[in-house]
């Protein structure tokens, strides 16, 4: 009857944190609200030996306005005028007119396949797209 005693102790002084874990109103995970930003780019800044059988993805966490998405974009010194722009090392500008939006407006999908090969790449995304304007270096494949 001891050694019962002493197992049943020692069962219930294991069960015992387990059981004050369990909360009776557990807090709700509430996930945080990004407002105007870019939740997912590929490629990413610095990517080298890009096939040019892929794709520019760019999602975002708002709806894309795609006319402005793919208006033409015109250098302004350094940076662009222009909500989304391409330009190879020259600052020639690449035409986006092609690019597709999906994901309930909110992804934006370009094919990379007209680009040239061992080029570099500056991809930019206008302060109208996110709270501050971004800019990624990328090189494709030679």
């Amino acid at each position: 009857m001891r050694t019962t005693t002493i197992q049943r102790l020692a069962v219930l002084s294991l069960l015992y944190p387990l059981l004050n874990a369990c909360e009776d109103d557990p807090d709700l995970f509430i996930p945080p609200e990004p407002g105007d930003a870019l939740i997912y780019a590929y490629p990413s800044d610095g990517m080298v030996d890009l096939p040019l059988g892929s794709k520019l993805l760019l999602t975002f966490s708002s709806d894309i306005d795609e006319a402005a998405a793919k208006a033409e974009c015109q250098p302004d010194g350094d940076n662009f005028v222009g909500t989304l722009c391409l330009a190879d090392s020259e600052g020639s500008l690449v035409d986006l007119s092609s690019a597709e939006v999906s994901n309930r407006k909110r992804t934006l999908t370009f094919s990379m396949s007209g680009l040239r090969a061992g080029e570099e790449y500056r991809l930019w995304v206008s302060r109208r797209s996110l709270p501050e304007s971004s800019t990624w270096m990328i090189r494709t494949a030679r």
